[in-house]
Formats: C-alpha cells, sequence, structure tokens
C-alpha cells in the first residue's frame, strides 16, 4: 500500500461524495502525495480536490467543537464558583465568625440531615443543565438554550435554587450561627423577589409559550405531589 491508505482511500473518498460524511481514514493530508495519488488513481484531480476540501473542512469544524466544548467547560466553572459556591462557602467563610460546630450535638446531625440532600439535588440540577441544556451554563448572565423538564424541574420550578437555600440553612444550624441565619433569610427573600420580577421575564421571553405552560402546571416554591408531564 503505497501511502499506508491503500485502495480505503477511493472508497473513502465515495463515501464523502455520496454520504458528505467525514471518512475515520482520509486521502493523504501531504500535497506532494495528494497529487500523486490523483495520477495513480482513477479519481480525477478536480473530484479528489473536492474531497480534499470536504475532509477538510470536517476536520476544522471537528476542532471548532473540540474547542467550543472546553470553552464551555470553563464557563461552567466559573458560574459554579461566581454563584453556588461563592454564596454557599466564600460568603459565609469570609464574613462570619464562624465557630467549631460540636459534633455530639443534635443540631449537627440535623444540619447534616438537611444539608446532605439539599447538596445532592443542587448537583443533580447542575448535571441536567450541562447535560441537557444544550449549551449555556445555569448563571443568568449565560443561560442555557433549552428548556429543562426533567427531574426535580418536573415537580418545583426553581429546584437548584431551593437545594442552595436549605444548604445555607443547614450551614446556619451547623455552625450555630445566628449571622448565617439571618444571611440565609436575605437570600431567600432577595431571591423571592428577584425571580418574578426579573428572571422569570427573561425565561418567558426566551422560551415564550412553553415556559408559560410550564409555570402553569408547575409551582414555583412548593414542589407538586406528581411530576409534570409536558407531553
Amino acid at each position: 500500500m503505497l501511502f499506508g491508505h491503500g485502495d480505503n482511500c477511493q472508497r473513502h473518498y465515495q463515501s464523502v461524495c455520496v454520504h458528505r460524511q467525514y471518512p475515520k481514514r482520509c486521502i493523504p493530508w501531504q500535497p506532494n502525495i495528494f497529487f500523486v495519488y490523483a495520477q495513480i488513481s482513477s479519481i480525477s484531480k478536480i473530484d479528489l480536490v473536492q474531497s480534499y476540501i470536504i475532509c477538510l473542512g470536517c476536520r476544522i469544524n471537528r476542532w471548532i467543537k473540540m474547542v467550543g466544548k472546553k470553552f464551555l467547560t470553563v464557563r461552567v466553572i466559573a458560574a459554579i464558583l461566581l454563584l453556588p459556591v461563592n454564596v454557599m462557602f466564600l460568603i459565609p467563610a469570609l464574613f462570619f465568625d464562624l465557630s467549631v460546630p460540636i459534633l455530639y450535638h443534635w443540631t449537627t446531625w440535623v444540619s447534616i440531615a438537611i444539608g446532605v440532600p439539599a447538596t445532592i439535588l443542587s448537583i443533580k440540577c447542575l448535571r441536567l443543565f450541562i447535560q441537557n441544556g444544550g449549551g449555556g451554563t445555569p448563571a443568568p448572565w449565560d443561560p442555557v438554550q433549552n428548556l429543562i423538564i426533567k427531574g426535580p424541574y418536573r415537580y418545583v420550578r426553581n429546584p437548584m435554587l431551593i437545594g442552595v437555600i436549605f444548604f445555607l440553612f443547614s450551614e446556619s444550624l451547623f455552625f450555630r450561627s445566628i449571622p448565617l441565619f439571618v444571611y440565609a433569610i436575605l437570600f431567600l427573600l432577595g431571591n423571592m423577589v428577584y425571580f418574578p420580577l426579573v428572571e422569570e421575564k427573561g425565561l418567558i421571553k426566551r422560551y415564550g409559550g412553553a415556559y408559560l405552560t410550564y409555570m402553569s402546571n408547575v409551582p414555583k416554591w412548593l414542589p407538586r405531589s406528581k411530576p409534570y408531564n409536558p407531553e
């Protein structure tokens, strides 16, 4: 096999012409080998150049998608650091005098019983954003493209935010901190004002009637007893 491709080249070329799909192994990429192959094969130079351009375009497209996925990962990490990590960990650690918890006290175990499910809920919602969002992040300045009505979102419209709020209350109980408890209340009240006045309007503008239907069937804060089926 002259160039390590053999007769596969013509079959791959035909696959490109018929299906316009990127072949796993393509025509040799070095220009000198490329034109030598054109002379010894039954493929005309024009058709071979066409196939070469198609393959090159597919390779570039794959590279763009790969870079886009990596960039999306950076955006998601930035959104996580700026929102839930900042609200749940950095602000309490920097602005509140948190004492070492008493592990055998009943408040510690109650806080763990509340905080662990709340954390799991928030992580599950974050995974839904990444897997089904169609790009974008949980952050309001870089939203996902798709309306997500899966998992916890079939019961309540703000499950991730609910998880964060319950975590903050469990955190205040864990450290037995009244200022942190007040911070959790203020965070709750702030979102109860912000969500209907700002975020919901943006969601209606982005998703239109689909979100209005979702609003009319799924509560904002108190989960419904049965999962909503949008179909």
